[in-house]
Order: structure tokens, then sequence, then C-alpha cells
């Protein structure tokens, strides 16, 4: 009996009719519909359809191109009107950390590769253009990142920094960025003084390496730093070096710290040191009265609470529990802007968002992203720094040039090509 059932089902399968009907016809039948009430984590919330747009999507990964994909060009970039900063990433290598807290040979790359879209019409996986999927042990591959960032306009790589009290993390990049003047682009950092933990990847609050919490550990950090601020690629306000810190509420007893690096900047370089907050979510500061001389946005925390929620799209996972926010609408809404309340503050503009290669199911997702919509919120961050009279100079901060993991890169890719770096071009410089 079970060798005719089969048979009929082959035949079945067989008939000339569309692949919809016959869909449709087997999910009548309660055998089926058993079958198809699995307790897996996926379910096809839209119906048939739905399904076939989904498989269609991912049969088409390899191939599919947006309609504004734009190639290289080569551009004039001698006007300006703002300087951009981008973020810099240098977790494109292997090291031992990663090695043995996530597997031999694994860096961003590893995290990129394992997503899949969550709903239909999402564009996962983010994969590389023309770089490929590069390793920052060579130096041809940051020598073409500059040149390609220098062409579209980008004034400097803003890189992240990573000091435990006393012990560095990912420091590789930007060590031979220093011992190689070749590499010629301005740079600047931000100290990213906060636990390395599994957070990031959505697996636990497990901490890998700790920043030190007490005074004497935040007094230490700038010794470690001041020979960076002597190269002569250092970005400068007038004459003084810029320092960005990603977690000001970290520092303890800020004025009594900041104070103390400026004294040795000043004992070393005869200079003043000028320092930058970074705008962390959900807290309202106005670090200038912390003893900062500016705040910088940040991308997506300085805009997450007023992130326009998207509650009409259906995930594939029965278990997704991200959040899916309207890039679109926060840019018609001018929502990048409007937070903006304390005189000292450099905007800040992120051209996607989307860390579902980390975090799967629990992503945080900036859908309807598009060159159109980020070059439109370029030049709205581009106008107000210009028009600034309290700030000192006219940054623009982007998240950032290669935040692949998090959906949030410049750099081209297979599906738009260069079309956010030709978008970071025309915002920067046309009329």
């Amino acid at each position: 009996m079970e060798k005719i059932k089969n048979g009929l089902k082959s035949l079945f399968w067989k008939l000339p009719l569309p692949m919809s009907w016959k869909r449709a016809i087997r999910k009548k039948f309660p055998e089926n519909q058993e079958s198809m009430q699995d307790n897996s984590s996926f379910a096809f919330k839209n119906g048939v359809n739905s399904i076939e747009e989904y498989v269609e999507q991912i049969l088409n990964i390899p191939v599919c191109k947006s309609l504004v994909y734009t190639e290289y060009r080569d551009h004039d970039v001698s006007i300006k009107k703002a300087k951009i900063i981008a973020y810099y990433l240098t977790q494109y290598y292997p090291t031992e950390k990663n090695n043995l807290w996530w597997g031999k040979g694994t860096t961003e790359w590893t995290n990129v590769t394992k997503a899949v879209p969550q709903f239909v019409g999402h564009i996962q996986p983010k994969l590389p253009g023309e770089l490929g999927f590069y390793d920052l042990r060579l130096l041809e591959n940051m020598k073409e990142q500059i040149r390609i960032a220098k062409n579209y306009g980008v004034s400097g790589f803003c890189f992240y920094y990573y000091w435990f009290n006393g012990e560095r993390a990912l420091e590789l990049p930007l060590n031979q960025f220093l011992k190689n003047p070749i590499l010629d682009i301005s740079f600047s950092i931000c100290w990213c003084n906060e636990d390395w933990t599994k957070r990031y990847s959505g697996i636990s609050n497990q901490v890998l390496m700790s920043v030190g919490k007490t005074e004497e550990s935040y007094k230490k950090f700038i010794e470690d730093v001041i020979p960076l601020f002597l190269d002569k690629r250092y970005i400068r306000v007038g004459n003084r070096p810029i320092l960005t810190i990603y977690r000001p509420s970290h520092v303890p007893d800020s004025k009594k710290v900041l104070t103390y690096w400026r004294n040795k900047v000043k004992e070393v370089m005869d200079c003043d040191l000028y320092v930058i907050a970074s705008q962390e979510a959900q807290i309202d500061i106005d670090w200038v009265s912390y003893g900062y001389d500016a705040i910088s946005q940040f991308q997506p925390a300085s805009i997450s609470s007023d992130s326009p929620k998207m509650n009409n799209i259906n995930p594939v996972r029965r278990d997704f529990d991200g959040k899916i926010y309207d890039y679109s609408r926060l840019v018609d809404d001018n929502l990048g802007l409007t937070p903006i309340k304390y005189k000292k503050v450099y905007p800040s503009v992120m051209p996607a968002w989307d860390n579902t290669s980390r975090r799967n199911q629990h992503a945080i997702i900036y859908h309807n992203s598009s060159p159109e919509k980020y070059k439109e919120w370029l030049k709205k961050a581009i106008d107000f720094t210009t028009k600034n009279k309290n700030t000192e100079d006219d940054f623009v901060f982007i998240n950032a040039w290669n935040e692949w993991g998090e959906g949030a890169y410049l750099e081209p890719d297979r599906y738009y090509g260069y079309s956010y770096l030709e978008a970071t071009y025309e915002a920067n410089t046309e009329e």
C-alpha cells in the first residue's frame, strides 16, 4: 500500500499544473497538514505566496542586484562641504583571543556569512563586493580601502580602539597603519571603554575582557594613546587632537580624569586635547557640562527611542523576537536630527542597520534603507554641521565604514555596488 501511495504522489507532482495549485491541493489532506505543523522554528505566516517569494529570494541571492546598483566612478573631491569621518572596525583577521572564544579562524566575516533573510524582502546576507572577504593582515587591503574612501569624499577613519586596563585587542591593523605613512588618510580613535562580552552576538553577558573601572585605570589610558596623537595624519580641531569616548557614562569622576588627560597631553605635546563624548542610547545628558569639549551622535543609539516600528511584517521564524524599524520613515520625519537639543553636537548618520548576522532571530533591523534615503539624511546632517556655530569644526560621523556584522557599511557590496559611496559623494558636493 505504501508503495502505491508513493507512486501516486510521484505522479501527482509530475502533472502539468501550476505549483501553487499542487501545494493548495496538498494542504487539503489531513496527513499533510499534520506533517507541515511540526515543532520547528520556521513558519510562513503570509501563506503560499510567501513561501514561493521567500524561496525565490533565497535562490536569487548569488545574482541579485539592486536597480540602483552602481559601478566604481572616479571623482574630484577637492571641494567638500563637511568633514566626513567613518568609524572603522578592525576585526577582519584571526586573533588568538577570537580563536579561543569563538573558534579557530573566526573573524567578522564568520558572522556575516551566517545571516539569512528573516522575512520576504529582507536583504541578507550582506556580502562584500569588489574588496571581497579581505584580511587586514595584508597592507594592500587597507591601502585599497583608503583609495576608495578618499575618492568618494570620506575625510578620515575613526578606528575603534580596544584597551582593557593596559591590554589591547584587535590592534594589528591600526599598528600597521601607524607604521606605514603611505596609508595617507586622516584618522582618529574612539575608545570602546566597555567590557568585551558575548552579548554583542546575543549569546550571554559573559565578560571576556574587562575595562578597568577605577579612576587610576582611566588615567593610565592616556599614556597609551599620546603616541598616536603625534602622528601627522591624526585629526585635529585646530591643533588639538580629537579623542572620542564611546561610553562617557562609564568614566569615573569625568572632570577629574579629563583634566588629567589634558595636562598629560599638554605636557608631552604642548597643545590641548579635544575630547568628544559619544551619545549613548537612553542617556540624555549634555556631556559638555561634565568636561567634554563636544558630543557626537552615534547611530542608531541616538535615535533608538524614537525609531518608527514596522508591525506589518511577518517574520519567517515562529521564535523571531527582534525589532524591525522603518529607515525610510525615520528620514522622512527628520528623526536623525530632532533628538539634538544641546549646542555642541556633531551629527551622525548610518547607511543602514541590521545585525541579523550576529543575533539571527533576535536582530534589530532598520528596513527600507536605501542609498537615496541615506543621501537625504546625510545632506541634512551636513547642512546642520556646517551651520552650527557652536562647534569648532564641520564633522559628520558615519556609522560605519565597515561594520558588516551590523549591516552598517559604506564599502561596496554585491547588491548595491558603490551606490552608498556615490550617495556620500553627491551629498557632500552637490549644491
